[in-house]
């Protein structure tokens, strides 16, 4: 027995001695591993665009140099300090008192919330549902003792960096001081608004069918008859981002491009929040990379200008992961009633959202558990769902009472996913097919739908598609340090809704609902360059080489060499290089190849149309012939009326015979749309209408759009 504690003793010895001499290997190494690990992350994304639809994983090289990169990486960044302060504070339930009130502020909510039953928001009962809410607050609102003595461990936010420039004062008594970093993300935060702002108006210049279901909705809402809480339209819709637009369209009126404008806004609000939750889980640097790869991000910056409520999902799931380390890092019962809030908010703005409170159980549940502060941690995550289920309240009364009208696009969805399983031979196979698919879409193929991205290309761009390959590989390498367990939780679990939705066999992911992803993968992504830079900049002086050659004791020849400064020339050659390639893809991504893939490279078909009817209408009245799959007739009348309050006339059926068309014209002077494929109906005009005038529209692409027939009878 003896003998064998012995020997236990020797290996835990020879173990401790082994990962000491790694440690210290691994320190002088970490550059050069960091640098080979970047340089086949570069070579493996490099050669995925290389990769052909049809088959894009028959070659498995770059999925063998990714995991290798990874790995590397891995390694090398293990010993680097990014991480911010790690502690839990236990949390404390409030006393008594206190959860009285709460369940009367709760109470008040839920009986408020029967008043949304009816699908309308009545000032009596969203008065009484925002003072249940304000008792649940001011319930948990700290007083001046839990103001002044923050609780034990508790560490303030870090002032910003020491070196500032302040500008003389306009006025006597104002003073204006920035630091670096504040100058830096006003700086991203400008590169952010350019990306969203730039030509908005005309890229995209159509509304999708979604969009325009948008539209309707807000004309609905605008007219101020009813304020719905669920907006049952195309399948339903949550009632944040209309709310949000009605803002927007107080100053500049309902359009296309106030609708725009509304998403193109919240997109941009997001960038300081992913580099508040980025500064939280590590330090502002990796904030201020991770807010630079979302400001030109082509992902985010096309459903951005979407004016559809995809960018709202985004919003949320950054909003809850910050207000979750801010709970578990301080404690503070108001901290998880905010929390609360925050997933209760989220279940108002886009289908996938409720994927969150699930994320931040197990988030929460992994970071408590080395630290064994489990059992006060889901105390604090009981209130927080408290909080949620207060907030929810509204919209979960018209969800229970509206059972049919709420789930019916999930409904929908889950009938075409029955039907299409139910063909595979081997539904675990599909559905590990379909997981595949998904996460192809950040470095190989991307989403096949061209309104909102080149089609089947990948979501990320260049740069941080390499670096999520590494980005990988120095998460899980410090996965219990801090908060990082974080982030691939809340990948995963966003991850969900986005392959449950894919439809097998070939369907690729959905850039809407693969947003709620973006955020973990972008801060992986700024961890990398952040940790290289640390790495070159190190104490330690760079790797030196000696050889000797002696004879009897005495050195005849001799060689040193070392790598000192040329570290940090290669490093800062690397961070530009990866910064200018990521500004330069989302740039060419969005603002050319998205438009070349746009039908007529983004020709206005409906809005040319309603401009043409509008500057004819003094003339006389306009026909449109349909035709399959070529124009949307509402979006031609929606425009028409929004922008000339023009009403448009009826359209001629395709079931119509050509023969019979010019019997249905008034007398007088008329115009008829025609599509330049039908022939029939263009040869029957003729014949019917001698005096007659054909005009051409054509598209960018110098291709006849449509055939515009003014006559007179």
């Amino acid at each position: 027995m003896l003998s064998l504690t012995g020997t236990l003793q020797r290996v835990r010895a020879a173990g401790r001695r082994i990962d000491t001499g790694l440690s210290t290997w691994l320190r002088v190494f970490a550059w050069p591993l960091g640098l080979t690990g970047l340089i086949l992350a570069l070579v493996a994304q490099f050669l995925f665009d290389q990769r052909k639809l049809q088959a894009p994983f028959a070659d498995l090289t770059p999925v063998w140099l990714a995991l290798l990169s990874a790995g590397l990486f891995g390694l090398a960044n293990r010993h680097v300090a990014l991480e911010s302060e790690s502690a839990v504070i236990p949390f404390h339930l409030p006393s008594w008192p206190r959860l009285v009130v709460i369940g009367l502020g709760l109470v008040t909510c839920l009986v408020a919330a029967l008043g949304f039953r009816d699908n309308d928001i009545k000032p009596p009962e969203l008065l009484l549902w925002l003072v249940g809410l304000a008792i649940c607050l001011l319930a948990v609102w700290p007083g001046r003792r839990g103001t002044a003595d923050p609780a034990p461990g508790f560490s303030p936010v870090r002032p910003p960096f020491a070196v500032c420039r302040s500008w003389p004062s306009l006025t006597d008594g104002v003073h204006l001081s920035l630091s670096w970093t504040q100058v830096a993300l006003l700086a991203l935060l400008a590169l952010g608004a350019f990306y969203r702002l730039h030509d908005l108006y005309e890229l995209p210049a159509e509304m999708p069918a979604d969009l325009y279901e948008n539209y309707e909705d807000m004309r609905y809402l605008l007219q101020g008859t009813v304020h719905p809480i669920f907006f049952t339209r195309n399948q339903g819709r949550e009632p944040m981002l209309y709310y949000l637009t009605a803002v927007v369209t107080d100053a500049f009126g309902l359009s296309h491009y106030s609708l725009k404008l509304t998403t193109a806004l919240i997109g941009l609000a997001t960038i300081p929040l992913l580099y508040l939750l980025a500064r939280e889980l590590f330090n502002r640097e990796v904030g201020l990379y991770a807010a630079f790869w979302l400001a030109v991000s082509q992902w985010h910056v096309s459903l951005s200008r979407s004016g559809i409520s995809f960018v709202l999902l985004l919003l949320a799931v950054i909003v809850v992961m910050l207000m979750l380390v801010r709970a578990l890092r301080r404690g503070r019962v108001l901290d998880y009633a905010l929390l609360g809030v925050a997933m209760g908010a989220g279940l108002y703005t886009y289908k996938p959202a409720p994927f969150i409170i699930p994320a931040v159980i197990v988030a929460a549940v992994l970071v408590a558990l080395p630290r064994q502060r489990v059992r006060t941690t889901l105390a604090g995550l009981g209130l927080a769902l408290v909080l949620t289920v207060a907030v929810y309240a509204p919209l979960g009364a018209y969800a229970i009472t509206h059972q049919v009208e709420y789930s019916r696009r999930i409904e929908v969805q889950t009938n075409l996913l029955r039907q299409a399983y139910a063909r595979q031979a081997s539904p675990a196979l599909a559905f590990a097919r379909m997981l595949g698919r998904s996460l192809a879409m950040y470095n190989v193929v991307g989403d096949g739908n061209r309104l909102f991205n080149p089609p089947y290309q990948r979501q990320l761009g260049f740069a941080t598609g390499a670096l999520l390959l590494v980005g990988v590989g120095a998460v899980l390498a410090r996965l219990w340090r801090g908060f990082n367990v974080l982030l691939p939780v809340f990948f995963g679990v966003m991850l969900v809704p986005l392959v449950v939705a894919m439809i097998p066999p070939n369907d690729w992911g959905n850039v809407s609902y693969g947003l709620g992803t973006l955020a973990p993968a972008l801060i992986a992504a700024a961890l990398v360059p952040a940790a290289f830079r640390q790495m070159a900049l190190a104490t330690r002086p760079g790797l030196r080489l000696e050889f000797a050659l002696e004879r009897s004791s005495q050195t005849v020849w001799s060689l040193q060499g070392g790598l000192r400064g040329g570290r940090k020339a290669v490093t800062a050659l690397s961070l530009v290089f990866l910064v200018v390639a990521e500004a330069r893809d989302g740039w060419l991504t969005y603002f050319y190849a998205y438009r070349d893939g746009l039908p007529g490279h983004n020709f206005p078909l409906e809005r040319t149309m309603a401009q043409d009817i509008a500057e004819f209408s003094d003339t006389g009245p306009t026909y449109i012939r349909v035709w399959p799959y070529w124009y949307n007739g509402t979006v031609v009348r929606a425009r028409l009326e929004s922008e000339y309050h023009i009403k448009m006339k009826p359209e001629i059926e395709l079931s119509t015979p050509a023969s019979q068309i010019a019997t249905q014209l008034p007398a007088g002077r008329f115009m008829v749309i025609l599509n330049p494929a039908d022939r029939d109906s263009l040869a029957a005009l003729e014949a019917a209408i001698p005096r007659h005038v054909l005009l051409e529209r054509r598209d960018y692409e110098g291709k006849i759009a449509y055939l515009m027939f003014v006559g007179e009878r």
